[in-house]
């Protein structure tokens, strides 16, 4: 029922993940056993033998817990204390990789190893921290060049056009006066449409194949790591921590709270 009913509404790339987690882990395990006949404690030690990441695990038991409220919603299952919540996943909120800080001369060498067309992706979302489905889904109608302004409006991920992330993330930003130059030269005559379209499709590029034909090769030759396209919105809060109050800085990311901004974006640039 949750296949059919839910799933549908979900973002198609969390509808790819869940369709994994359920037909690869939760079926063929627990598919064919009512619901009262599993208990937390068969749950947590097969949980510990599943061939995943802890962070993955821990993904895998959010959506197994789900579906325990939904059968009690669904008058599966009596509703009661949810008997999943006992079972634990050490480390499944800690983040594996350590996100990579880039400072600004690294950007700009980055940029400069890339070359066009993906060097003014790169340059947009390091400049404005953006996630980098908001920068495949610009426009050149959400810029307002002489009051130097970007409208954060939605996103291009999995091929799909969708809204931003949350309701903070969809606002109107400041553009640095260098960016808006760049764009410019990058832009010629053209008034509207997508500011990077794919030249093969004629709609926004695909984030994860510039990232491992492109980026990471760049990146690697230049030895900064195994750069993505998010450690560029990681690298942004440190850029602008020492010019503006953390309120400030929040407004800036587009972040729903203030802890986001301080607590998971908050480390400095390596020099």
């Amino acid at each position: 029922r949750y296949i059919e009913q839910k799933l549908p509404q979900l973002a198609k790339s969390t509808q790819n993940v869940q369709n994994g987690q359920l037909r690869i882990h939760i079926e063929p395990k627990w598919g064919a056993m009512i619901l009262t006949e599993i208990q937390p404690g068969d749950v947590q030690e097969w949980i510990e033998t599943v061939k995943l990441s802890q962070v993955s695990k821990g993904h895998v038991m959010v959506l197994m817990r789900r579906l325990y409220k939904l059968a009690m919603l669904w008058k599966m299952y009596p509703v009661a204390f949810n008997p999943l919540a006992l079972v634990e996943v050490k480390g499944a909120t800690t983040r594996e990789e350590e996100p990579i800080i880039l400072t600004p001369a690294q950007v700009t060498k980055l940029i400069d190893e890339l070359g066009p067309p993906h060097d003014p992706m790169v340059l947009t979302t390091g400049s404005l921290g953006l996630r980098v489905s908001e920068t495949l889904a610009l426009r050149w109608e959400d810029f307002n060049f002489q009051e130097r302004t970007l409208k954060v409006q939605r996103a291009y991920t999995h091929q799909e056009l969708k809204d931003t992330k949350s309701a903070s993330s969809k606002a109107t930003v400041p553009v640095p006066a260098a960016l808006l130059e760049a764009l410019k030269e990058a832009r010629g005559n053209q008034e509207t449409g997508w500011v990077f379209p794919s030249p093969v499709t004629g709609r926004p590029y695909a984030a994860g194949m510039i990232l491992q034909d492109h980026i990471k090769p760049a990146a690697k030759k230049l030895g900064f790591g195994n750069v993505g396209w998010h450690d560029l919105r990681h690298s942004f809060r440190p850029w602008i921590s020492s010019k503006a109050p953390t309120t400030v800085q929040k407004d800036m990311m587009r972040h729903a709270q203030l802890s986001t901004t301080a607590n998971i974006y908050g480390r400095t640039p390596v020099k």
